[in-house]
């Protein structure tokens, strides 16, 4: 009988690094750090929780500084949102790892995102 690893990596899309200066937006809430990841079908982010009142997450925009590239009105949905303190006792400042999925995107989103795996990325 084959067993498998329930560790295993289970996503469709490869995850690509981004690059330093490659940062995202939650644009209904003060939600804004740099991304860790991106695929195709989402993509993962650190921030610093600044407004406590809950809002929605449903849409996104992607940034890279240096070259004035800007994706905006990217339609996601949360998978996880969840608190990364190192519990360190002068550790005052709460920091989160995000993570998101698109939801259905424009075929010129498509584009874009495309753009944005293949130029600010390592790969």
């Amino acid at each position: 009988m084959e067993q498998t690893n329930p560790l295993s990596e289970k996503r469709e899309n490869q995850r690509f690094t981004a690059k330093d200066g490659a940062f995202a937006v939650i644009t209904s809430g003060l939600r804004l750090g740099p991304i860790i990841d991106i695929s195709k079908a989402g993509f993962s982010f650190f921030y610093v929780p600044i407004d406590d009142n809950e809002s929605s997450w449903d849409n996104a925009e992607i940034y890279f500084a240096q070259d004035d590239f800007h994706l905006q009105n990217l339609p996601i949905q949360l998978i996880s949102d969840h608190s990364i303190d190192e519990d360190l006792p002068f550790n005052y400042v709460e920091k989160r790892r995000c993570s998101v999925t698109f939801r259905r995107l424009a075929p010129f989103q498509k584009i874009q995102l495309d753009y944005f795996i293949t130029h600010y990325t390592r790969h």
